[in-house]
């Protein structure tokens, strides 16, 4: 079910009347419901992926909360993590796999149509969930930061009569309250990806008047922008660029591509915002997951701008426990190749997505290895020319991101060579307008950045630039598409 269809509207204004009113003592399990309903809305048989993912890492984590024997603990935490990385494994790479697999010998046809199965949506955003819960679990006595997990277990919990009903009850809270972390719809299918601590202490009930509509409507309102308006629009004004760049011009090409930038991160970003602003509706903070990541002025600045979620994920699940930068420069250079190679892989099991990674693990040890790491100059020149740099490193990126490889040569030849080709100027101008408004939104933070005070005036500005998104969005909204990332 998308966010931009009749359906959801139908949808959550059903759950949103029910959750408020007339089963308010039940929140958290008509949410758990409704997010089921919402998943298996567009694919009812990967419902029994998110059930099996609940399964396994409610009852291992329950097991490793409850128990104090270090072994068990262990050992449960590497079965149920190998778990998740084997549900992943077999249904995101299972195509890489077979592809491999093929060249050496000839693969059953049962084995080829299950590699060819769409991919499950949301299953890499709810197995990193699923090991963060596992691990966060596994550390609870040794780092006092997370005990909000085991805090968790009993909230919402009924009066119990004997010792073993109260296991039993915190046990089901800790299933329920496990179900919704991993089912609740609107960050489901693509995140934000939520951590245990962030999400288990918000769980309880919740009232219609403490609902931050302000944060809510600002979140819904750009996300739906960013998406329907800029996002759609830039994928039918693009796409003539990136499947026939061999017979377009070298301008065109760029346009194309300077275009598809913009999209991924329109469409990615206001999934991200719809997102926040939907569990806002509901009483719950999702964390932020893009900060204006165009106005970077590193590789490194931009990692902790672009899908915050994953990127810190991936720092704090796999770069500081291979060492991070603690172990030696090369150890340092060694890390950040390994874990953006399996970033890179974390998008799907292509090729091309691996080298896409591996490029940009060679950018951050180069900038490493360069002193360009850190925002240190004062010259508003030098800062332009290093956000330029990076924004164009970025998008060059994003060739090896989007084609296949054997394409990229050909693409890059095209924009090398193909400047006397004729130049499909509305398509180019039509790519620059809905550009435009990206590049303008990323300004206004820097400027509002310097000029920090708070006026009637800047308050009056925002509320006429929120009531254009909304004009827009209900007059000028592209064809309704399929969000991007929904594809990993």
């Amino acid at each position: 079910m998308l966010f931009n269809s009749a359906d959801f509207l139908i949808f959550l204004i059903v759950v949103f009347a029910l959750y408020y009113s007339l089963l308010k003592d039940h929140q958290v399990l008509l949410l758990i419901v409704s997010s089921f309903v919402f998943y298996a809305w567009g694919q009812p048989a990967w419902l029994i992926l998110l059930f099996s993912s609940i399964g396994i890492n409610s009852f291992a984590s329950w097991q490793i909360l409850k128990n104090d024997d270090p072994k068990f603990r262990l050992s449960c935490s590497i079965v149920s993590i190998a778990l998740n990385v084997i549900l992943l494994a077999c249904f995101k790479y299972a195509a890489l796999g077979v592809t491999i697999a093929s060249n050496f010998a000839p693969m059953p046809a049962a084995v080829l149509s299950f590699a060819l199965l769409s991919l499950p949506v949301g299953i890499s955003f709810y197995t990193f969930e699923g090991i963060s819960l596992i691990v966060d679990s596994f550390k609870k006595k040794t780092n006092a930061g997370e005990t909000s997990i085991n805090a968790s277990l009993e909230m919402v919990k009924p009066p119990t009569i004997s010792a073993d009903n109260h296991v039993r009850s915190t046990a089901d809270n800790h299933v329920r309250n496990t179900a919704l972390f991993f089912s609740f719809f609107p960050h489901l299918a693509a995140g934000p990806i939520v951590r245990p601590q962030q999400f288990y202490p918000q769980i309880g009930v919740k009232r219609f008047g403490d609902i931050d509509w302000k944060g809510s409507i600002e979140n819904l309102i750009t996300g739906y922008f960013f998406k329907t308006v800029i996002a759609d629009n830039l994928a039918s004004q693009t796409s003539p660029f990136l499947s026939h760049f061999a017979s377009l011009s070298g301008k065109d090409v760029i346009a194309g591509w300077l275009g598809f930038s913009a999209r991924i991160f329109s469409d990615f970003a206001g999934y991200s915002l719809i997102a926040i602003g939907l569990a806002a509706m509901f009483g719950y903070k999702l964390p932020t997951n893009f900060n204006f990541p165009y106005r970077s002025q590193s590789l490194s600045e931009f990692w902790t701008r672009w899908h915050i979620s994953l990127s810190t994920w991936i720092r704090d699940y796999l770069y500081i426990p291979l060492g991070g930068n603690r172990k030696g420069t090369l150890r340092t250079y060694l890390n950040l190749m390994l874990v953006m190679l399996l970033g890179g892989l974390w998008h799907g099991g292509k090729v091309g997505l691996a080298v896409w990674g591996l490029y940009h693990g060679a950018g951050l040890c180069i900038e490493r290895a360069l002193g360009l790491s850190h925002n240190s100059s004062k010259s508003s020149a030098v800062i332009a020319f290093r956000v330029l740099t990076v924004f164009l490193f970025f998008a060059a990126g994003l060739i090896l991101f989007e084609l296949p490889l054997h394409m990229v040569r050909e693409c890059l030849v095209s924009i090398v060579t193909h400047w006397k080709f004729a130049s499909d100027a509305q398509h180019t101008f039509l790519v620059c307008l809905f550009v435009l408004p990206v590049f303008i939104w990323h300004a206004v933070d820097l400027w509002a950045q310097k000029h920090p005070e708070v006026s009637a005036r800047k308050r009056l500005l925002k509320e006429l630039v929120l009531a254009t998104m909304l004009f827009m969005v209900i007059t000028d909204s592209g064809d309704s598409r399929e969000f991007f990332y929904f594809q990993f």
